[in-house]
């Protein structure tokens, strides 16, 4: 048993003054804070106030806790009756609260003042609940966060708060109640109390974080019915009210404590984030990062969760929800404040403009919402502030692209979603519309003019690649882009080919000359921040099972093999990438014969120019006839 600390002891009310001292002796013998008035304890000194500790731990005796069955028969009232006993408690727990972090205040004590504190709080927690008044649970939770913050800094009382059972799903269950009970009573003080609720429920996990090894997160969701739903919900719900009571005082601690949670949370368990996402959390965290703004924090919140959000896999769907809920306005609006030097630079901004953002711009939804944003936006951006901020070059960067890729899906859409394939049978020279080719029934992937063509690639290889097929299919499936946008990437890819072709056949005979006899690939590869990078590698460092590189090998030039490359999300800032090989098929191998032998010229020193002019009436003899036609399989 732990020796009682002398500070605590009776006599230690002596560093009172005299005329204190006879009410602080009555309280002990009482166990009643009720002598004492908010203006007699302001009158005290810090070091006279050290007296009162006697009186604290002599209050919070726990023999005196009062049954839980008392609030069950607890007439309703208005205001709530209120039980004497837990009112002296929650008074003499709120002035240790106000001292606690005195530099004069004896830290030893905290070892025997925590087992009190929280017995009590056990208690305290169901009284206030059962109010279901907001002023009731601030009045217990904002001292009992402060009380934390100074306990867990002394080591030995931070051992025994990390050994105390349940103690995070008691925040947790108060945490849920006051967002349940949202509308009961006035938003400022519930928001207050969500606020001081959710950083004590902060303060413990960061603390337990390195001394424990259980799982957190299970108690935390003892707090929510044992359901992780119930749990997102609940995220969601004050995160939404946060935006929603922007302008009440209590909306920015709330709003920091949910995000020092989500934190806490995300590096326990990012797979936590993941299931919010699909309940609606991004919308919910745009509508709120204008609450600094409101309130006038020079340190924006919550940029570090909603670039966790945004990077996660695929990254795609999470961008939309975000550019749709208004997040490219408070880029614009924070710009301004940038500008304007009401705020500092933020990193964060910067690296949502120049990677996150344009990463997007795959997926055609992102490229539509975003010009429809840069529409709407076009007379702020004009804002004298925001041209002056370290924004603006990113996004007229931004702005550039999307319009760039806006002009590729206006055109798709005006040939009405147009697309080609090649048989996949390499003796069939049939280039024509989608919808001329049946898919193999097995795989969905390769695709055949007729059932002869069909019949024949069968027996040509088709027969041992087509579950190989399959398996790419599934994998690209999981890539997160819907039917059309992947139809929208084929566009996007032809119009990049079509787009920089000279230069790619210019590149092609250049490899060719100083690798003969070497298959290749091109990679086009969108993961960068601006436009399309163009590569050539060598076709057998690709190493895969697939059997497009070997078709593409034995094709004698009717196929070149693409490698397509799009982000996949940078989830722990680790930008992660999905592959798929669209070889370009082409109806006869003219073009790429006429390409072998400039490039065994060009070995023999042909010139520059020589080689643009000789490449330039390839083309040209290629085409004319009209019977020469490309597209990606």
């Amino acid at each position: 048993m732990t020796a009682i600390h002398p500070a605590l002891l009776p006599r230690n009310v002596s560093k009172l003054r005299s005329s204190f001292q006879p009410f602080a002796r009555r309280a002990m013998a009482a166990r009643s804070w009720i002598v004492f008035s908010p203006a007699m304890l302001a009158q005290l000194t810090g070091e006279e106030a050290l007296g009162m500790l006697p009186v604290i731990y002599a209050t919070l005796d726990p023999s005196f806790i009062p049954s839980p069955e008392i609030l069950d028969v607890l007439p309703v009232t208005d205001p709530p009756t209120p039980v004497p006993a837990a009112e002296h408690s929650m008074a003499a727990i709120s002035f240790l609260s106000s001292i606690s972090s005195n530099p004069l205040f004896p830290r030893d004590t905290f070892v025997n003042l925590w087992p009190r504190v929280w017995q009590w709080a056990r208690f305290l927690q169901l009284y206030s609940d059962c109010s279901a008044t907001a002023a009731r649970a601030d009045a217990f939770y904002r001292p009992v966060c402060g009380i934390l913050r100074d306990f867990t800094q002394h080591s030995p009382t931070q051992q025994i708060i990390t050994k105390t059972s349940d103690i995070r799903q008691v925040f947790c269950t108060s945490w849920k109640v006051l967002v349940q009970g949202f509308g009961l009573d006035d938003p400022s003080t519930r928001l207050s109390a969500i606020g001081s609720c959710l950083r004590g429920l902060a303060i413990i996990i960061r603390t337990m974080k390195s001394t424990t090894d259980g799982d957190q997160l299970s108690e935390v969701l003892e707090g929510c019915d044992g359901s992780l739903e119930v749990f997102s919900s609940i995220v969601i719900q004050t995160v939404s009210l946060c935006g929603k009571h922007s302008h009440t005082p209590g909306s920015l601690s709330s709003f920091a404590g949910v995000l020092m949670l989500l934190d806490h949370i995300y590096t326990e368990s990012p797979d936590t984030l993941d299931y919010m996402r699909y309940g609606g959390i991004i919308s919910a965290l745009v509508s709120s990062l204008d609450i600094t703004a409101v309130q006038s924090s020079p340190h924006p919140l919550g940029l570090t969760t909603l670039l966790q959000l945004l990077s996660a896999s695929p990254g795609y769907p999470w961008v939309l929800e975000a550019v749709r809920a208004g997040f490219l306005d408070h880029v614009v609006s924070t710009g301004v404040r940038i500008g304007s030097g009401q705020v500092p630079d933020l990193d964060h901004f910067l690296g949502l403009l120049g990677t996150v953002l344009p990463l997007s711009l795959v997926s055609c939804r992102v490229v539509v919402a975003m010009k429809e944003a840069f529409s709407r936006l076009e007379a702020q951006t004009r804002h004298v502030n925001f041209t002056r901020s370290t924004l603006y070059a990113k996004w007229n960067d931004l702005k550039a692209l999307v319009h760039e890729r806006a002009r590729v899906l206006e055109v798709w859409e005006a040939s009405g979603r147009e697309s080609f394939l090649g048989c996949y049978n390499l003796k069939c020279d049939k280039v024509d519309k989608k919808q001329k080719f049946r898919r193999c029934s097995v795989c969905n992937t390769a695709a055949y003019c007729s059932r002869e063509c069909q019949r024949v690639d069968w027996i040509d290889g088709h027969r041992d690649d087509c579950l190989v097929f399959l398996r790419g299919h599934c994998e690209f499936s999981s890539i997160g882009l819907t039917y059309r946008e992947t139809s929208f990437l084929h566009a996007l890819v032809a119009a990049d080919y079509q787009r920089l072709r000279l230069g790619i056949l210019r590149d092609m005979i250049t490899f060719i000359s100083t690798n003969p006899n070497t298959q290749f690939y091109l990679c086009f590869d969108y993961t960068g921040s601006g436009a399309v990078q163009l590569t050539i590698s060598p076709l057998p460092q690709l190493d895969t099972p697939h059997p497009h590189p070997a078709r593409v090998a034995r094709s004698g030039g009717l196929l070149v093999m693409h490698i397509i490359r799009i982000p996949h999300g940078t989830p722990k800032g680790t930008p992660r990438s999905s592959y798929m090989m669209w070889p370009l098929r082409a109806t006869n191998s003219r073009l790429y014969e006429g390409l072998v032998h400039i490039a065994r010229m060009v070995g023999g020193g042909l010139g520059d120019a020589e080689m643009r002019s000789r490449l330039l009436h390839l083309i040209r003899e290629t085409e004319k006839d009209g019977d020469y036609r490309e597209c990606h399989l």
